[in-house]
């Protein structure tokens, strides 16, 4: 069930993702519009997403058997440099999410007019932006040892 319905979904949408990356044509220098950005950003996010991801399955889910522990990855991340490839990887991951679902509604239709396009937008940025700050809140528990919703289970 993971491999049919996570990874190869996964590797075909990274897979791809890096055709599109390497046939693409960037013209940002010539033409610095926020659109043109957003496609140049949208392709390098996905490139570090794309590694982040693989990274992460294969040192969380492969090489621990599926047994990774909090007391493994709280210690992973007190090195600074495993912290801020962790922090790089979120922050990537999520912006290339916003950026897709706003992408995915215009290219696909589903929001046609000017209206539903800016509306679009503001959902594909508050996605990136919250699941940008979750991800590093999470990080941020992980890494002092906080749990400020502990006080909320019951044992």
């Amino acid at each position: 069930m993971e491999l049919a319905v996570i990874v190869l979904p996964i590797l075909f949408h990274g897979g791809y993702g890096v055709y599109i990356w390497l046939s693409g044509k960037s013209n940002v220098s010539q033409y610095p519009w926020a659109g043109n950005w957003m496609y140049t950003l949208q392709r390098y996010t996905g490139l570090v997403a794309f590694a982040f991801i693989g990274w992460h399955f294969y040192t969380e889910r492969l090489l621990t058997h599926g047994k990774s522990t909090y007391s493994t990855v709280y210690a992973d991340l007190q090195s600074p440099l495993y912290l801020t490839f962790f922090a790089i990887g979120i922050l990537c991951s999520s912006f290339h999410l916003g950026v897709g679902i706003w992408n995915f509604l215009c290219k696909w239709g589903l929001a046609a007019t000017a209206r539903a396009q800016r509306t679009a937008g503001q959902l594909g940025a508050l996605v990136g932006i919250v699941f940008s700050v979750v991800g590093i809140l999470i990080l941020i528990g992980f890494r002092f040892d906080w749990h400020p919703f502990s006080s909320y289970i019951t044992k």
